[in-house]
């Protein structure tokens, strides 16, 4: 079964447009098909690197937020 980027999106627990920007950005393992649809060829390895993205992102947001206190 193939997986769609909202079937991703939803598993990652992100907005699927998130999905499609790490994606055009090459941030997170994807290939384009025939019909320019984004495919995932290992979905669960492309959630853990959606997971890990956010979860430093937010790190470095609470760093921020922490210094400017």
């Amino acid at each position: 079964m193939r997986w769609t980027v909202t079937q991703i999106a939803k598993e990652a627990n992100c907005h699927p447009q998130t999905v499609r920007r790490l994606a055009t950005k090459q941030l997170i393992d994807h290939k384009i098909d025939m019909n320019g649809w984004r495919i995932f060829p290992n979905p669960q390895l492309t959630i853990e690197q959606i997971r890990e993205l956010l979860c430093s992102w937010l790190d470095e947001k609470k760093i921020d937020t922490e210094t400017q206190e």
